[in-house]
């Protein structure tokens, strides 16, 4: 049998002991592993919160703050990419959860403002809605003021404006703010030929 020479042996001996201690010691973890992530935008106007998509941290928040429902206008292509279930992380903190499904294949109609109204009928308290980035949600919102509320379209698009939604993409593409009216009734689609 061939011995080592002894200063292998002391290297192995102390590596080996550094090993073992470091495996009984214990680590705190660092202030940036447990720290909070930071909080999404939230853009308020009286009891409506305008946002991007929450994640569960910012969820916390709105339950403390007093939210009471999450209106979630993603689609479930959008939903099934998240980490996370919206739904369960909505209702595991005690708000209620609505999914009013907007763009992508879901489009945009008159039925999702109507499920919108109806949804937030009777509902005290504040209201979260939110999509990807909050362009949605402010659209909708302020559709709602619109349609059922009566406010002429030009408020409405400037309440957009405190909510986020200035200066909208065209005005950034065109370089200059424009005024908005309320033009003819858009037309029934037509029906789908066999």
């Amino acid at each position: 049998m061939i011995k080592p020479p002894k200063a292998v042996v002391t290297c192995l001996g102390i590596a080996g002991l550094i090993t073992i201690g470091g495996c009984a010691t214990t680590h705190e973890p660092s202030a940036t592993a447990v720290a909070e992530p930071e909080p999404i935008e939230v853009h308020q106007w009286d009891r409506w919160r305008i946002a991007g998509q929450p994640m569960p941290a910012d969820y916390d928040r709105q339950a403390r703050a007093g939210t009471t429902m999450v209106i979630n206008l993603r689609t479930q292509p959008e939903i099934d990419r998240l980490d996370f279930d919206p739904r369960n992380e909505v209702e595991s903190r005690g708000m209620t959860y609505v999914a009013i499904p907007m763009g992508g294949d879901e489009g945009y109609t008159p039925e999702q403002l109507g499920a919108f109204t109806q949804a937030i009928d009777g509902v005290e308290g504040p209201i979260l809605i939110h999509c990807a980035s909050g362009g949605r949600a402010r659209h909708l919102w302020a559709a709602y003021f619109v349609e059922e509320e009566g406010i002429p379209l030009d408020e409405a698009m400037l309440r957009m404006e405190e909510v986020g939604g200035r200066p909208a993409l065209m005005e950034r593409l065109l370089g200059h703010r424009f005024h908005y009216t309320i033009g003819e009734p858009l037309p029934e689609p037509e029906a789908d030929q066999p």
